[in-house]
């Protein structure tokens, strides 16, 4: 997410537009943000992994 959003930072308003790839690479981010949770959620899940292993 944060490498999509920047890139979309760096390119101003064309980054955003359905014809540059990086408006599209952010859509994806957005929806498998959701679909498989952020990084908070999985950084969780592998804290919670580990204090089970030990």
């Amino acid at each position: 997410m944060k490498i999509t959003r920047e890139s979309i930072q760096m390119h101003g308003a064309i980054g955003f537009t359905d014809e540059y790839d990086a408006g599209l690479f952010l859509k994806r981010a957005i929806v498998l943000n959701a679909w498989l949770g952020n990084s908070a959620y999985h950084r969780r899940c592998y804290n919670n992994l580990d204090k089970e292993t030990a």
